[in-house]
Formats: structure tokens, sequence, C-alpha cells
């Protein structure tokens, strides 16, 4: 849509396919934009507190994941399992939080290789 709107109404161009969306209904319409302001409104939010909080947890992560091995190993040899399981649960949110954030700026890396390459070949292109 916003595509659409820049090629439309900011570069001026005529003879663009009008999109699906602006053929929906009004209430279809409506239910969509509203989705799409929750949805970025939750992704930004997230981010922000994924920012501020995230610095804190991969400096502290060496250290749990440290004493975490250690109440395993020792709880393996004690054979008390439920300890294991408490101290894996307690590792699985951080751990989560930090692979998500990596497989974030990975593909975020990726989509902006990509938009460098077309726009590079397009550059070679016009020379």
């Amino acid at each position: 849509m916003l595509r659409y709107l820049a090629t439309r109404f900011v570069m001026k161009k005529e003879g663009v396919v009008e999109p699906v969306f602006l053929r929906m209904s009004g209430k279809v319409r409506f239910s969509l934009c509203l989705y799409g302001v929750v949805s970025i409104s939750f992704f930004v939010l997230f981010f922000y507190k994924i920012i501020f909080l995230l610095p804190d947890l991969i400096v502290s992560y060496p250290s749990l994941l440290n004493k975490t091995f250690g109440v395993i190993v020792s709880s393996i040899a004690a054979g008390d399992w439920k300890v294991v399981g408490r101290a894996l649960s307690g590792l699985f949110l951080p751990s989560l939080v930090i692979l998500m954030f990596c497989f974030a700026i990975h593909r975020i890396g990726k989509r902006l290789t990509r938009m460098v390459f077309r726009h590079g070949s397009r550059i070679s292109k016009l020379r």
C-alpha cells in the first residue's frame, strides 16, 4: 500500500495498478488497518523493551550459563532431576530472547544486503 501511494502520489506516475486493499469494503479495510496499527505498536514496544533489557541480559548470560550448568552437573550427580528441570527452565527464556534477537538481526541484515545489491545493480545499469 505504501509503495502504491509513493509511486502514485509522490512520484506522480500514472497507470499504477491499484492494490487489492483499496477494492475491499470499508469494514475490512478498517479491520486490517486496526490490526496493522496494533501489530506495529506491539513490535515497537517489544523492541523498545528488548533494546533496554538486552544489554544487561547479554552481560549476565555467561555467568547464568556457568551457574546453571554447575547446578545441572551437581544435581545429576545427586540424582535430583527436579532441580535439573528448574535450572533448565530458568535458562530457557533468556536463551530464547537472545536467539530471537540474533535471528531478527540476521534477517534484517539479509534484507539490507539484498536491497544494497539491488540498488547497486540498478546504478551500474544506469552507467
